[in-house]
C-alpha cells in the first residue's frame, strides 16, 4: 500500500542528487539480486530523480542495515453500512493473518467499476476519487524536486515567449529571486527512463526501484514553493530581509496543462516581514497557503497568458505579480499591481524549494506478473463491471505493484475483516 502505508522499507540516498527514496525492503532485495545475477540491466536500478545508478555495494551495504519497521496500524471492528469508498480495509479470504492484506475500497455494492481510453478506472462512470468524502487523503507523489536539481527544470519565459533572465535569477543555493514587478516560471518535465529527454508526466514510483513496467502518461499535478521578501542593502546588490511594517502582497497563478485544456488557478499571497509562505497549488483549483480572494482566476486572461508556453511536455506555469506600494501627495500610501515600475520598490521576490508532484491514479494496466486482469475480461474501454450486492471493488495505492481487484476480481463482504487506521 506504500506510499500510503509502508511495510519495512529502507531510505536511499543519492549520491549526486542526495535527494532520498524510500524502497520497500522486498523490492530493493529483489532488485539487488537483479543487478548481482546480471537479470536486471543497470539501468533499471538508477536514482529516478537525476539518473544516477545506483551502486551494488551501496545497496548491499543498506540490506545490511537494520530496516525502517513497518507502519503500525489499528484495525477497527467493521460496520459495512458504513464503510465508503476511500476506505482502508483490512481483506482476510483465507481468515489467517498471514493472508490479510491491506487495501482501499474504489467502489460499494451496486456501483459498476470501468476504465476509459488512457486505462483510468472509473467508477459509476466518473473518476474513482469523486466521490470520496473530503476527509480522506492520498499522498502525492514527487515528480520533481528543484532544490536537488543541478540544473533546473524550470525556465522563465517572456510574455512573447523568450526568455527573459532579467525577471528572474536562479542562485547557487537553488532558490530563484524576481526583481521585476511580475515574471512567469515554465516547469518542462524530463524523465531520466526516456534519455532524460522532455516528455509528459508519467505514472512512475519512486520506490518501485528494478521494475520493469509500462509507464501510463499522468495528470492532475500540483506545484508547492515558498515565498519570502527581501530588499536591496543601500549601497549595494546584497539582500537582507524585508523589515517594513506592511505586508508585502503577491499576485500568484499558476497554470495547469490538462487533456481538457488549460486550468488556472489564482489567488493573493502576503508575505509578512521575517516570514516564510508555503503556496500549494493544484490542478483541480485546490489553493493553500497564507491567501486571499483565492480560487479559480479570471479564466481567459490568465488562460491567454500561459497558452503560448504551456503543453504535454511544459505542463506548469506559475506567474507572479507583485503589488508595490507607493507614496502619492506627500504620505497616503497606496498599492499597485503590474502596472507600477519596479524602480518604486528595491522589494524582490525569493522563490525556494519549487516542487512538482502528482496525486495517485488507479488504471488498469499491463502488469509484470501476468496476471488475469479486469482488462482480460473487458479488453475494451467503457466496458462496465457491474457489482452485486454482496460485492467490493478493492485496490492498492500502489498501482502498477498492487495486486487486487483488478486482478482477483470482486471481493464479498465476509472477507472484510475490519477498517484500518494509522496507528496514533
Amino acid at each position: 500500500m506504500n506510499p500510503t502505508l509502508w511495510d519495512q522499507s529502507d531510505e536511499l540516498v543519492c549520491v549526486h542528487c542526495e535527494l532520498p527514496t524510500r524502497v520497500d525492503r522486498q523490492i530493493l532485495t529483489a532488485a539487488l539480486h537483479g543487478r548481482v545475477e546480471h537479470v536486471l540491466p543497470a539501468s533499471s536500478t538508477v536514482c529516478w530523480h537525476c539518473g544516477t545508478q545506483w551502486d551494488v555495494e551501496y545497496l548491499s551495504t543498506m540490506l545490511a542495515k537494520e530496516a525502517i519497521p513497518p507502519d503500525t496500524l489499528d484495525v477497527e471492528e467493521v460496520d459495512l453500512e458504513k464503510v465508503q469508498c476511500g476506505d482502508l480495509v483490512l481483506i482476510n479470504p483465507h481468515a489467517e493473518p498471514a493472508t490479510a492484506q491491506v487495501k482501499r475500497v474504489l467502489a460499494r455494492p451496486g456501483q459498476s467499476v470501468s476504465y476509459d481510453s488512457s486505462g483510468r478506472l472509473l467508477v459509476d462512470g466518473d473518476r474513482a476519487q469523486a466521490g470520496w468524502r473530503s476527509d480522506v487523503t492520498l499522498p502525492t507523489v514527487p515528480v520533481d524536486v528543484d532544490l536537488h536539481r543541478e540544473e533546473t527544470r524550470w525556465s522563465v519565459a517572456s510574455e512573447k515567449g523568450g526568455s527573459d533572465h532579467l525577471a528572474r535569477v536562479r542562485d547557487a543555493d537553488r532558490s530563484w529571486v524576481m526583481t521585476s514587478v511580475e515574471g512567469l516560471l515554465i516547469y518542462e518535465h524530463r524523465n531520466v527512463y526516456r534519455g532524460d529527454r522532455p516528455v509528459r508526466v508519467l505514472d512512475d514510483y519512486p520506490g518501485n526501484l528494478g521494475i520493469d513496467r509500462r509507464l501510463f502518461p499522468a495528470g492532475r499535478l500540483s506545484t508547492s514553493f515558498v515565498l519570502t521578501a527581501e530588499v536591496a542593502a543601500s549601497g549595494g546588490n546584497e539582500l537582507v530581509a524585508r523589515n517594513e511594517s506592511e505586508p508585502l502582497e503577491v499576485d500568484v497563478s499558476t497554470g495547469f496543462w490538462t487533456d481538457e485544456g488549460i486550468q488556472v488557478q489564482h489567488g493573493t499571497t502576503r508575505l509578512i516581514p521575517g516570514e516564510e509562505v508555503q503556496v500549494h497549488r493544484r490542478w483541480d483549483g485546490a489553493v493553500t497557503g497564507t491567501t486571499t480572494g483565492a480560487g479559480v482566476a479570471d479564466g481567459d486572461a490568465m488562460r491567454r497568458r500561459f497558452q503560448p508556453h504551456l503543453s504535454a511536455t511544459r505542463p506548469i506555469g506559475a506567474f507572479l505579480a507583485r503589488r508595490l506600494r507607493f507614496e502619492r501627495s506627500g504620505s497616503t500610501a497606496s498599492s499597485a499591481s503590474t502596472a507600477a515600475s519596479p524602480k518604486n520598490s528595491h522589494v524582490i521576490l525569493r522563490i525556494r524549494d519549487l516542487r512538482v508532484q502528482r496525486d495517485v491514479e488507479y488504471r488498469e494496466a499491463t502488469n509484470p506478473r501476468n496476471t488475469p486482469s479486469i482488462a482480460t475480461r473487458f479488453p475494451l474501454a467503457d466496458a462496465t463491471w457491474q457489482l452485486g450486492a454482496d460485492e467490493w471493488f478493492v485496490v492498492g495505492d500502489n498501482v502498477p505493484l498492487s495486486i487486487d481487484s483488478r486482478h482477483w476480481g470482486a471481493v464479498h463482504s465476509a472477507e472484510i475483516a475490519g477498517v484500518v487506521k494509522p496507528a496514533r
